[in-house]
């Protein structure tokens, strides 16, 4: 797996491939711009003039490159056309002038994010792992960098890979999803139910993990200890909040002990009066719960 600072390098040469005037990097940590413009500058000719603002780099000047803590000196070649589309501006930190380089291509974490997830989809070739990868990717504002290059390692290095998609979507912090790789309903949709409940799991009432507890002495003898096992990863998760718990729940079982304590509330509202012309909503038991639906546990 490449390292963050071979991702860097790699994506400014695609990018500097198309851009007209210069890249903006901003936000993105882990390599150093003297170490990234070595490496870009051997593969391209053009020389390439580099700002570094925020890091402890002084002026310095090769025959490849040219390398600047001022944001002023960027303005400068931005001002020069034979620096067109060869000028790399990295800021750790906000400073003043940046409005100078609106013109500039953006290069953020998003980004990285987004081109590490491609780099794995272009080794797939199985069409619902491919999905899932560009599920992923779509959503990948959703998700850290560090969290996707944790992720993608375990299971790049997984004997399986597509038992390791959801044995670590923990890793992503979201509940272990089986079904991702179905063809019953579309990763994209899954991820977002996955995002929706665990918001929904962190902004359950006190009065609503009570519901639940109660629901599961209704429990079926066979499914008991399964949910009361999950019950109790989803009040740790509830109050610490550590990812890590999340390894021990699953999508499937986590909507099933919420279905539970769904069909527990149903029994207990009244019948009301119907009429013959309204029609009659029947819920079943097994239905799966929708996360806005929580509220009203």
């Amino acid at each position: 797996m490449k390292t963050r600072q071979e991702l860097v390098v790699n994506l400014l040469r695609n990018t500097l491939a198309i851009s007209k005037v210069g890249i903006l990097i901003k936000g993105v940590d882990g390599f150093s711009p003297i170490d990234v413009a070595e490496k870009l500058t051997k593969s391209i000719k053009e020389h390439i003039y580099i700002s570094a603002i925020g890091y402890e780099i002084s002026e310095i000047s090769t025959p490849r490159y040219t390398i600047s803590p001022s944001v002023e000196k960027a303005v400068f070649w931005r001002s020069k056309p034979e620096c067109a589309g060869s000028i790399l501006v990295f800021v750790k930190s906000d400073t003043e002038k940046l409005h100078s380089l609106a013109e500039f291509d953006a290069l953020t974490m998003r980004d990285l994010t987004k081109y590490l997830i491609d780099l794995q989809l272009k080794k797939e070739s199985n069409t619902p792992t491919v999905n899932f990868w560009k599920a992923l990717q779509s959503d990948s504002d959703y998700f850290p960098y560090a969290m996707v290059e944790e992720y993608i390692e375990a299971v790049t290095n997984a004997d399986n890979r597509s038992e390791a998609i959801p044995q670590n979507m923990w890793m992503l912090n979201l509940l272990c999803d089986y079904e991702i790789l179905g063809t019953k309903s579309s990763p994209e949709d899954r991820l977002k139910k996955n995002r929706e409940l665990i918001i929904a799991i962190g902004q359950l009432s006190e009065e609503s993990r009570k519901k639940l507890s109660r629901s599961l002495a209704r429990a079926k003898a066979n499914d008991k200890d399964r949910l009361q096992q999950a019950y109790r990863s989803l009040q740790l998760y509830f109050k610490y909040g550590k990812r890590e718990t999340l390894r021990d729940l699953s999508f499937s079982v986590v909507q099933e002990l919420f279905s539970a304590s769904k069909a527990t509330v149903e029994k207990k509202k009244p019948t009301p009066p119907i009429s013959g012309d309204d029609p009659i909503d029947e819920v079943s038991p097994n239905a799966p719960i929708k996360p806005k639906e929580l509220h009203r546990l």
